[in-house]
């Protein structure tokens, strides 16, 4: 189960500031860079995006306008969040994936578009398998995707990943726990990240605790 490489799928950032705002976004992706729109530039080891920002928009020296900044990346043993012998997160089944995921982003303090471009990416994947379990990471814990660094520093950095495992059958080996979550906090200058990734398997430790 060790060096498996998996895909960080559809990582977007979105903005909030009702002020117009020069920024640099410099980002350490911890794995390989597949694709990013618009096209990201290195400098000094780190990616980097410049661009003004205003209301919900970004627009760079072009003058293009983008609703939200994208990239994806390869990375390697990317990990379930453990928590003594039990995983943080829920096992459903194919038919409770929208409702679940519904009520998630509701509580979270998604807008109306996020929570539609969210459901729509990740249902469809989520109903492959006739369960899954599903753990949401956030704020530093999406650090083993990527870090950031942004300048002028936001006044709220949002950052919420979803990792899901599908399985043909209920997946009796799970303990899992329900998981505390924070909602999003968003000011006069504000980001959110989301993204997340399906991994092939549970966490090594978690068969050893139950054979």
């Amino acid at each position: 189960r060790e060096n498996i490489e998996i895909m960080v799928d559809k990582p977007v950032l979105c903005v909030y500031s009702k002020e117009k705002k020069d920024v640099s976004i410099r980002l350490k992706i911890k794995g390989e860079l597949r694709f990013s729109y618009p096209e990201l530039l290195v400098q000094e080891e780190m990616y980097q995006w410049k661009m003004t920002i205003k209301d919900n928009d970004f627009t760079n020296q072009k003058g293009q306008s983008f609703p939200y900044l994208f990239c994806d990346s390869k990375q390697i043993n990317t990990k379930y969040l453990m928590q003594q012998e039990e995983l943080p997160g829920k096992v459903i089944s194919k038919k409770e994936v929208i409702p679940y995921l519904d009520s998630v982003c509701d509580f979270m303090n998604f807008e109306m578009k996020e929570k539609t471009d969210f459901i729509t990416y990740w249902g469809p994947r989520l109903i492959e398998k006739e369960f899954c379990f599903i753990q949401f990471q956030t704020l530093e814990q999406c650090n083993q995707f990527a870090e950031y660094e942004i300048e002028p520093k936001p006044e709220f950095f949002n950052r919420f990943y979803i990792l899901f495992t599908g399985f043909d059958f209920y997946p009796k080996e799970i303990k899992a726990k329900h998981q505390i979550l924070l909602p999003f906090q968003k000011g006069n200058y504000s980001f959110l990240e989301w993204g997340g990734a399906n991994l092939p398997s549970l966490p090594e430790n978690l068969f050893s605790q139950n054979n």
